[in-house]
Order: C-alpha cells, then sequence, then structure tokens
C-alpha cells in the first residue's frame, strides 16, 4: 500500500512537461496588438530552451529565441489561422505545442461623414474643392467613395487602410455645383453620408465685364438703331422731293404758231404774216398773246399782263429776193 500510494505522488513529477499556445486577447480584433505566448503545464521549463512560433506551417521571425512570446502590433483579418510553437533544450530536444485556431475580428464601418474645404460650401470659379470622406469606427481595409449629385454620380474610389480619406477638385466651374455624399466599405456593405451643398459663382472681374459688355451692347443697338432711323428719315425726304406730286396740273393745250392750224380750241396766233410788201421788204404783225395766269410768284416784276393784252411788234427782217410778189405765193 505504501509503494502504491508513493507512485501515486510521484507520477505528476515524473511525466514529461507538456507545451501549449495562447493568445492575448483570446478574440483579438483589428488594428489591436495581439500576444501570443509559449507555456508548460505542469511545471515551467528552466532557462535552457529557446522558443518559436508559427502560423500555417511558417516560422514567425527570422530564428530561435530564448523569450518565450511574441507580440503582434497591430493584428488583421489576414493574420488569422493556425498558430503554434515549438521549445528547444540545451540538448537539441525540440517539443511542439498542439496547433490553435485564431481568428482576429474586424469592426463594422459606422458613422461616416462627409467634410469639405472650406467649410462654408462657397466657392469662386478655380478655386479647389476637398472632399474628406471620415469613418467613426472600422478596421481593415476600407474603400471610399465620392458621388455627386442625389443620382450618385461616381467620382473616385480609393481602398487604404485609414479611417479618413479625401478626393480633391483643383480649380471648379460652375457645372461642380451639386450636392456631393461619400460613402465606405469594409465588407461588411457601403455606409453613406450625408448630402453637403457646393456653391460656384464666377469671379468679381467677370461679373463686371459681363456687365460691361451688356451695356455696350445696348448702347450699341440704340446707336445703330438711331442710325437707321436718320438714315430712313433722309431716304424718305429725298424721294419726297424726287416724285412728282400724285395729282400733277394738267398741262395747258399746245397753241399753235400759226393762223393756218385747224386744231380745236385754237389760240390767237403768235405770229401772223400780212402780206405787205414794199421793194425788197417784206413786214410781218407779230402778237404776244397773254398766256394762262400764274400766281404772283411766277410773274416777272415790272411787267403786268393785265395792261397789255397784244403788241404790235414790226420787224425788219432779211433782204428777200422776191419782188412784188404776195409773201404768201412766194411760199
Amino acid at each position: 500500500m505504501l509503494l502504491r500510494l508513493l507512485l501515486l505522488i510521484c507520477a505528476p513529477l515524473c511525466e514529461p512537461t507538456g507545451l501549449f499556445l495562447t493568445a492575448s486577447p483570446s478574440r483579438p480584433t483589428e488594428g489591436k496588438s495581439m500576444t501570443l505566448a509559449c507555456k508548460t503545464f505542469p511545471q515551467k521549463l528552466d532557462g535552457q530552451h529557446q522558443f518559436r512560433f508559427y502560423k500555417d506551417n511558417l516560422a514567425l521571425g527570422l530564428d530561435w529565441n530564448s523569450f518565450p512570446e511574441l507580440q503582434i502590433p497591430a493584428a488583421w483579418k489576414e493574420d488569422s489561422g493556425s498558430y503554434w510553437c515549438e521549445a528547444k533544450s540545451m540538448q537539441q530536444k525540440v517539443t511542439r505545442s498542439p496547433r490553435v485556431l485564431i481568428e482576429v475580428h474586424r469592426v463594422p464601418i459606422s458613422n461616416v461623414s462627409l467634410k469639405i474645404q472650406p467649410p462654408d460650401g462657397h466657392l469662386v470659379e478655380g478655386e479647389k474643392l476637398v472632399l474628406v470622406c471620415l469613418v467613426a469606427e472600422g478596421t481593415g481595409d476600407i474603400t471610399f467613395f465620392w458621388y455627386k449629385g442625389a443620382l450618385g454620380l461616381n467620382l473616385e474610389v480609393k481602398t487604404q487602410r485609414s479611417l479618413t480619406a479625401q478626393f480633391e477638385i483643383p480649380a471648379v466651374t460652375e457645372s461642380d455645383a451639386e450636392q456631393y455624399y461619400c460613402a465606405a466599405d469594409n465588407s461588411f456593405g457601403p455606409r453613406l453620408s450625408e448630402l453637403v451643398s457646393i456653391t460656384v459663382k464666377r469671379p468679381a472681374e467677370d461679373r463686371k465685364e459681363l456687365l460691361t459688355s451688356g451695356a455696350i451692347g445696348i448702347v450699341g443697338f440704340i446707336t445703330m438703331a438711331l442710325l437707321f432711323c436718320c438714315w430712313l428719315k433722309r431716304r424718305i425726304g429725298r424721294r419726297s422731293a424726287r416724285d412728282p406730286p400724285r395729282n400733277p396740273p394738267s398741262p395747258a393745250p399746245q397753241e399753235s404758231n400759226y393762223l393756218n392750224s385747224q386744231a380745236p380750241g385754237q389760240l390767237q396766233p403768235e405770229y401772223e404774216n400780212v402780206n405787205l410788201v414794199s421793194g425788197d421788204k417784206i413786214y410781218s404783225l407779230v402778237y404776244c398773246v397773254q398766256q394762262e395766269q400764274h400766281s404772283a410768284v411766277d410773274k416777272p416784276p415790272g411787267i403786268h399782263t393785265e395792261d397789255k393784252d397784244s403788241l404790235d411788234i414790226y420787224s425788219r427782217l432779211k433782204k428777200a429776193d422776191l419782188t412784188d410778189v404776195d409773201y404768201e405765193d412766194a411760199m
């Protein structure tokens, strides 16, 4: 009985030491540090051992190390996998721990917002617009999207391991005046920000030039209109002076110059042969017949037609070869 009791007491001390791996924290999250420790049970290993850590059959670190812990400053989703450790004694005896499956957990994205520079959202053409997409919480590689307008015209896509990302429009134009928003996704689905409005105005100089050009255009139009009116008025005046009146006076009937004319309505002749022949001289009787009376403006000064119905003018004509013959016979 005594021997059996001693064997039961000494059995744990005589069993080979076990090796196992632990992770701290036991449920690591992305972006946080994780510590791997290689431990023995039921008793600690002496200082004559060296340690090495493995992940998916790949050694972590360059060589064996006397420190039984390995720290990972920031664990990510891709760090999930199967881990174990080994311990080597001075006698080159290597002990391996069982495999431990470690999963690094990703934190979903939350509270996405869009910030702009300048903050008031009022820009002048040519200025730079900066759109900063912010994520309050989330881990891993985050894909950022920037959209324009309520219909969601995609402007840019960036993927980076960061809680902020920015997109720039170097020189805005009037067409960039619109509403903008962004989205972020780290494999849990996109999260959207609120809409932000942007206004873009033309520079003051351009507005002045626009007003000046408009004023010049109006003045030019008025000037052309005035010139056209003056030209039209002058043209109408020239046409009135050149064209005959609509009801011209009836022309005076033609008077016959000879007494023998049988035209109806014949007026008194101006000339009348009197058939006076004396030697080589012929005398003619000439009448001045009063024509249609005109206005006082047309009358020559000093002549009064109502006082003189006719005047007898005797003129001496060219010497003729006819002698003692009647003038009418000579004709």
